[in-house]
């Protein structure tokens, strides 16, 4: 399924079983974090992948998804699909907070994880933005007892090593979720392509 410039509640409530026009009770919480992501700036803080169920839905921040110790991976990582179950790659577009609208890509979840077991990358710092205006980047290993000292959260972010390598690997992930296959007799340069 792939569907383009839709507006994107009343998809996600149908794909979580709901077929009455609900206040998308269904998945409250997601909702609250979709909602949000319509004002940022950032794409890759309005692009998440869904995974719909029975009592609601999954969501979590693509970017998240690649990156190994980050909330986003645990969560991710800790479902147990069935073969040829999808799971969605959702894209916020519209900036309506009320009826966002955006794309939405199916892919098989399975497929996924199985890359996903190769290509994640290690977080090696967290960025921390607090109310109070505060500003930290650390380890991970440092973050407990933080909150307490300099207030509310209001961002979290996960940085791998290579910031490059992460958007080249998610990049590839897009591909994959498209039905692109790497050629695999495919025969290696003999010299300088002119």
């Amino acid at each position: 399924m792939k569907e383009t410039n839709i507006e994107l509640f009343p998809v996600l409530n149908r794909l979580c079983g709901w077929t009455t026009p609900s206040p998308f009770a269904s998945f409250c919480p997601e909702f609250w974090l979709l909602q949000a992501a319509v004002s940022k700036y950032e794409m890759e803080e309005r692009t998440f992948y869904w995974l719909p169920n029975c009592g609601g839905g999954l969501c979590v921040m693509e970017r998240d998804v690649f990156l190994r110790g980050s909330h986003g991976h645990r969560v991710w990582t800790s479902q147990r699909p069935e073969a040829g179950e999808e799971a969605y790659c959702v894209i916020l577009k519209g900036r309506d907070r009320d009826s966002p609208t955006g794309d939405i890509r199916s892919f098989d979840f399975s497929a996924h994880l199985h890359r996903l077991e190769h290509v994640a990358m290690e977080v090696k710092a967290v960025e921390l933005v607090f109310y109070s205006g505060r500003r930290f980047s650390m380890e991970p290993e440092r973050l407990k007892g933080l909150y307490w000292k300099y207030g509310t959260l209001r961002r979290i972010r996960y940085l791998p090593e290579n910031e490059a390598a992460l958007v080249r690997t998610i990049m590839m992930e897009h591909r994959y979720q498209k039905g692109w296959t790497p050629k695999k007799d495919r025969a290696p340069p003999s010299g300088p392509v002119r």
